[in-house]
């Protein structure tokens, strides 16, 4: 009785990672070229996207540099240039893995 509870243990968890690897690799669904293509896809919205949010992000340091005194006296080139950054990061992993997401949930 013992063995068996122990085999049905080893069932459950061998068929749980089966399922979480499987939601972790790329569906059976898209061939080579069409998953080659949703990458290429992710990484060009995420460029696209980021380089919009640097500019506004890059403006918006710019201009709080040059008219704000709290803001040119508190914060180091550092802090001024991760301000910029932070946001031109983000933009691009969000919406490059947004697109991947979406094309692996309704290919």
């Amino acid at each position: 009785n013992q063995t068996q509870h122990t085999n049905t243990n080893q069932n459950k968890q061998k068929k749980t990672t089966t399922m979480f690897a499987s939601t972790l690799t790329k569906p059976e669904m898209l061939t080579q070229g069409q998953w080659e293509q949703v990458r290429n896809e992710g990484v060009y919205n995420g460029v696209v996207s980021s380089v919009l949010t640097c500019a506004a992000s890059s403006g918006a340091v710019f201009l709080a540099n040059k008219y704000h005194r709290g803001f040119r006296t508190s914060l180091g080139v550092s802090g001024k240039v991760a301000t910029a950054a932070i946001p031109t990061f983000f933009a691009y992993f969000y919406f490059s893995t947004a697109t991947v997401a979406k094309a692996r949930k309704d290919p």
